[in-house]
C-alpha cells in the first residue's frame, strides 16, 4: 500500500487570507515521529506556503526517507494553476534537492476538468504522476463519458487515484472505529491501494487554541471530531499494513531522475 499526506494548514482552508500557523509545523512533527517509530515511509503532498515558511520542516521530511510531492488547493483559472504548480515544484526541489514528480490537486474531479490541458502541463514541467482524483468507478469506464482522462495514457502521466471506497483513508480514518479502517483496509487490494490523510488532524490542540481567538463556522466544528484518536489508530494502522511511497513502490529503479543533491 502507498500511504500519503497532505502538508496543508487548517486556517488556510478556511480562509486563504490566514497566514500558515504554527499547528501544520507541531502536527507534521508528530506524523514524523509516528512514521519513524513503525519504520514507515511515505509520499508527503507539500503546499508551497507550507514550504516556504517551513523549510526546515521539508528538509526534515526528506532526510527522514520520505517522498516530497506537490499539494495543489484550488485555483481560480488555469494560468493561476500552473504558476502556483511550478513555483511549489520549484521551492520544494531548491530545499530538498531532489527532484519533484508527483503532484496532488485539491479540486481535480473527473467532470469538470480538462484533462488534456492538466496532462499537458504535467508533462511539460516534468511530472511522472498524479494522485488527485476520487473516483466511483474506473478510469476507463469514466472516460466513456469524459474522453479527456485518457489523457493520462496519452501523456505518459500515471494517475493513482484514491480508493473507490472512501472509508479507506481521509476524514473518515478520523471518525470511524479503527476496526472498520482495518476491515475495509483487507478487503482492498494490498499492493497499490493509496491510503490519504491530511496531516493538519493530528493538531490535537487546534481547537482549543482557535476558539478564543477566531470564529469557527458551525460547519467547520466537525474538523476536529476525533482527533485525539488519530495517533493510537496511526499506530495500529501501520503495524496491520505494509506502506511505502509511491517513488518507493513504482520509481525507485530509475534512480537517475529523483537524485539527492544535498
Amino acid at each position: 500500500m502507498i500511504f500519503t499526506t497532505n502538508i496543508s494548514d487548517w486556517m488556510h482552508h478556511l480562509d486563504r487570507r490566514n497566514p500558515i500557523s504554527t499547528h501544520i509545523w507541531t502536527s507534521t512533527l508528530l506524523l514524523l515521529k509516528i512514521l519513524d517509530k513503525n519504520f514507515t515511509t511515505g509520499t508527503f503532498f507539500i503546499e508551497r506556503k507550507v514550504a516556504k515558511k517551513y523549510p526546515i520542516l521539508i528538509r526534515k521530511i526528506a532526510r527522514a526517507g520520505h517522498e516530497v510531492a506537490c499539494y495543489v488547493l484550488p485555483q481560480q483559472n488555469g494560468k493561476r494553476f500552473a504558476y502556483e504548480t511550478a513555483h511549489t515544484m520549484q521551492l520544494l526541489e531548491d530545499i530538498t534537492g531532489l527532484k519533484v514528480i508527483g503532484i496532488r490537486s485539491s479540486n481535480l474531479t473527473t467532470e469538470n476538468t480538462s484533462f488534456k490541458a492538466y496532462c499537458t502541463l504535467l508533462q511539460k514541467m516534468g511530472i511522472k504522476y498524479d494522485s488527485s482524483l476520487l473516483p466511483q468507478a474506473t478510469l476507463k469506464t469514466l472516460a466513456i463519458y469524459n474522453p479527456s482522462l485518457l489523457a493520462f495514457d496519452v501523456f505518459s502521466i500515471d494517475e493513482y487515484p484514491l480508493p473507490l471506497t472512501p472509508h479507506f483513508g481521509g476524514d473518515t480514518f478520523r471518525r470511524q472505529p479503527y476496526f472498520m479502517t482495518h476491515y475495509i483496509g483487507k478487503s482492498l487490494p494490498q499492493n497499490n491501494t493509496v491510503f490519504h490523510m491530511q496531516a493538519y488532524e493530528l493538531g490535537l490542540q487546534e481547537y482549543n487554541n482557535l476558539k478564543d481567538i477566531i470564529i469557527i463556522p458551525a460547519d467547520k466544528k466537525s474538523n476536529f471530531w476525533g482527533r485525539k484518536s488519530i495517533p493510537i489508530k496511526l499506530h495500529k494502522l501501520l503495524k496491520d499494513f505494509s506502506f511505502s511511497s509511491f517513488y518507493q513502490h513504482y520509481y525507485a529503479e530509475n534512480k537517475l531522475e529523483y537524485t539527492a543533491q544535498r
